[in-house]
């Protein structure tokens, strides 16, 4: 039985080795199916409140499936599991620049026409 709340115990290359032979055997593969369709859903909720309880369910779950999934490569010389890292956000010289659309050109603009008099109203401005 696992007891939540304890210290896990070191995690090592042949638990590694061997959590990888289980999952990509036949009942490991069901078993990870199994977890990936039991995922909390994420369906519109009548508050704003409930849609954010909701969706912090979906990413701690989502977060434990990609946590067990890494566990099967084995951790480096420290002991530790491999972390997937990614640019600094605050630095924009590591990001690269989104390509860029060609717009149309904007259409020249057409002349703006004068609308016709009415027959019956007589022209403003002074009489000749």
């Amino acid at each position: 039985m696992i007891l939540l709340g304890s210290p896990p115990s070191p995690w090592n290359a042949d638990g590694a080795a061997v959590l990888k032979q289980f999952l990509t055997s036949k009942i490991g593969r069901q078993a990870l199916l199994q977890l990936v369709d039991r995922r909390p859903p994420l369906s519109v909720l009548p508050s704003a409140e409930q849609m954010a309880l909701r969706s912090s369910a979906v990413a701690g779950y989502e977060l434990a499936l990609n946590t067990l999934l890494s566990l099967t490569e084995p951790p480096d010389d420290k002991g530790n599991q491999p972390v997937i890292t990614y640019p600094d956000l605050d630095d924009d010289s590591l990001w690269p620049e989104p390509p860029k659309r060609e717009e149309a050109p904007a259409p020249p603009p057409k002349p703006r026409e004068r609308p016709a008099q009415p027959e019956n109203i007589p022209p403003i401005g002074k009489p000749k």
